[in-house]
């Protein structure tokens, strides 16, 4: 099965989320967006993180891209793209809508950039993604929930005391014995606000010792895609 990791928002603590995932040898892709008032990871600390890890673009300004003109979109695909590659000078392929937020539209004209990958909030996403400019997630590491789905295809709500990590495992499980696909994604923020770093640790401890399990980024995801059609 394949595993792949990816993170949002350019936060400081991205640095403490890197030595995590190093300690594991878990691959993933982190995407910082330019200009935009929450991000607080300085062009330095973006730099220790490419040197290790995907950078993928989060947008320029971080903003709603179904409600804006088709003008501003390319600018906040092209114009991030430009500035990440020249910082952290590495090849920028890959795409996370800000708010995970995309129609058909929106992802149809990143296609025609020079961007290979783009990523939604989609939850309980196993699959390859049949759209790779369209592509879910399997879950967030976040406790913020009103319910989930089951592997079996029916939804359990939690309306207090919410474990993403039982359900994680769970999805996880089931996605090793189809030889599917599990995404991890996160914020860093979100994860030192709910003082969630031991439980990913103890997640990522587990899958990491799983046998028949590929890691890899969004983006040599996406080119397996490209491979297989």
């Amino acid at each position: 099965m394949i595993f792949t990791t990816s993170w949002d928002d350019g936060n400081i603590a991205d640095i403490r989320l890197a030595k995590l995932l190093t300690q594991y040898d878990i691959k993933g892709t982190f995407y910082i967006p330019i200009n935009w008032k929450f991000r607080s990871l300085s062009d330095s600390g973006l730099k220790k993180i490419s040197k290790y890890f995907e950078i993928g673009s989060h947008s320029f300004s971080h903003i709603d891209m179904t409600s804006t003109n088709f003008r501003q979109v390319i600018f906040e695909f092209t114009k991030s793209k430009e500035l990440l590659e020249k910082v952290a000078r590495t090849e920028v392929k890959c795409f996370a809508y800000p708010f995970g937020k995309a129609n058909e539209k929106i992802a149809g004209m990143l296609r025609k950039t020079d961007y290979v990958y783009g990523r939604t909030s989609k939850e309980f996403d196993l699959n390859m993604p049949k759209n790779p400019y369209k592509a879910g997630i399997s879950i967030s590491v976040s406790n913020n929930k009103i319910k989930t789905l089951h592997p079996k295809g029916f939804f359990i709500s939690f309306k207090n005391n919410f474990k993403w990590q039982k359900i994680a495992k769970s999805l996880f499980l089931h996605a090793l014995r189809k030889n599917k696909v599990f995404h991890l994604h996160g914020h860093s923020w979100e994860i030192e606000n709910e003082n969630n770093w031991e439980n990913l640790a103890e997640f990522i401890n587990f899958v990491a010792k799983c046998k028949d399990v590929e890691f890899v980024t969004n983006g040599e995801m996406a080119y397996q895609h490209q491979n297989k059609i």
